[in-house]
């Protein structure tokens, strides 16, 4: 059966409209939701963050178990992993608390806002300085990092093996100097430079004797 232009229009245009009403459903949901946590906070304006996130939140719970138990149908019993899809399902309720909350932490007033025009993009957002890294988040970086940095030298060295070692002393180099810079002290012991990673003084110029552990990190990368 032969296609027609306006069978395809016409599915396009069930999707956009599906698409529409549930970009209107999430803003009606918002809406409600702040409309609920301004009943619970009686309606009075200026109230601590605290206690509007409290009102918030103890709306939200009540309103979620609802979102829950609406979604029931459309994920039948039976379903692998039914209890992640439910609450996959329920996503948007958790999308305009996390709204509402951002708005209230970032100085905002829910009682002040008008719940029957209040969208998303209204909402207050807090700004600030990026939090600092963690060491933990920094240490798992390097080494998600010099894995690949090691991946790639030991392919360099199968293609090229002249350019594999001029980029491994570029960066051995490097890294003495950051060793050294960090209170490394370096040792005139070739065994114990080794076993420590620590720069091997002969006479006035150090080296960082690993070509060993190069060799090894063929059959097991760091």
């Amino acid at each position: 059966m032969a296609i027609r232009n306006e069978d395809v229009t016409s599915i396009a245009q069930a999707i956009f409209k599906a698409l529409d009403d549930a970009q209107g459903g999430r803003t009606t949901y918002l809406r409600t939701l702040l409309l609920g946590t301004q009943d619970e906070l009686g309606g009075k304006k200026g109230q601590e963050t605290n206690i509007q996130l409290a009102a918030l939140k103890l709306v939200h719970e009540k309103f979620y178990e609802l979102v829950l138990k609406a979604a029931e149908p459309f994920v039948p019993k039976g379903t692998k992993d039914r209890a992640i899809e439910l609450h996959a399902r329920a996503n948007f309720a958790r999308t305009a608390l996390s709204a509402l909350r951002g708005h209230c932490r970032a100085g905002g007033d829910l009682a002040a806002l008008s719940a029957a025009k209040t969208t998303k993009a209204m909402l207050k957002v807090r700004e600030g300085p990026a939090k600092p890294p963690t060491a933990r988040r920094l240490k798992a970086r390097a080494e998600s990092q010099s894995k690949a940095v090691m991946a790639t030298l030991l392919g360099l060295s199968d293609t090229d093996k002249a350019a594999a070692v001029e980029e491994i002393q570029l960066l051995l180099g490097q890294l003495t100097t950051q060793l050294v810079s960090l209170g490394v002290v370096s040792t005139t012991d070739s065994a114990m430079a080794i076993a420590e990673h620590r720069p091997l003084k002969i006479g006035r110029t150090l080296f960082v004797p690993t070509a060993t552990q190069i060799v090894q990190q063929r059959s097991k990368p760091s």
